[in-house]
């Protein structure tokens, strides 16, 4: 984590023109969380991508550096949360071509134009059909001021300490930084 940030409150952050963002619950790795993020970006659009040197990569990045050596028109990312289809062999491939296809599907472009990224929990197989459930609910959850997101999750009563600690840290990065390092023995 940057040292001294603090992640901007909703009502400052603006819409940026020709990108959509739209959230859902696809119960990845636990339920009742928006664990899926789709963003959308108008036609037209370009992407460049910075990847791993290393030999061991996730298979959304194989897929990213694949279709990004296709073409730079990309229309879509699709992000979920839970489990990173890393190490996961060409079962981990079909699950992110199939993240791609299907989203393609919902937005009526290229699979090649969509971009799969994970993160989570890694040698544990994709739930591919939880995320192919959820694709329609975060099409039609997005906007283009879709930046609430992240308050959503930590205003939910679910959430307790955590999202308080969350919100905390935010708030008092150095005295988040300071409390750690205070806890710390070396």
């Amino acid at each position: 984590m940057p040292v001294n940030y603090s992640t901007p409150a909703p009502e400052a952050l603006f819409p940026v023109t020709g990108v959509r963002l739209g959230t859902a619950e696809a119960g990845i790795r636990k339920a009742h969380r928006r664990d899926l993020t789709l963003f959308e970006f108008s036609p037209g659009s370009t992407a460049a991508g910075v990847f791993t040197q290393n030999r061991f990569c996730a298979a959304p990045v194989t897929i990213c550096q694949r279709h990004l050596a296709i073409g730079t028109d990309i229309r879509a990312l699709v992000i979920n949360t839970g489990i990173a289809n890393a190490a996961t062999g060409q079962r981990g491939l079909q699950a992110a071509l199939v993240t791609c296809s299907e989203t393609a599907k919902i937005l009526g472009c290229e699979d090649r134009q969509v971009l799969p990224f994970s993160t989570g929990v890694i040698l544990e197989h994709f739930p591919t059909d939880r995320l192919v459930a959820a694709l329609p609910a975060a099409k039609a959850d997005l906007r283009a001021d879709n930046w609430h997101f992240q308050r959503r999750w930590d205003d939910s009563p679910e959430h307790g300490d955590h999202a308080r600690l969350h919100r905390h840290r935010r708030r008092h990065p150095s005295s988040f930084v300071a409390s750690i390092g205070k806890g710390c023995r070396r």
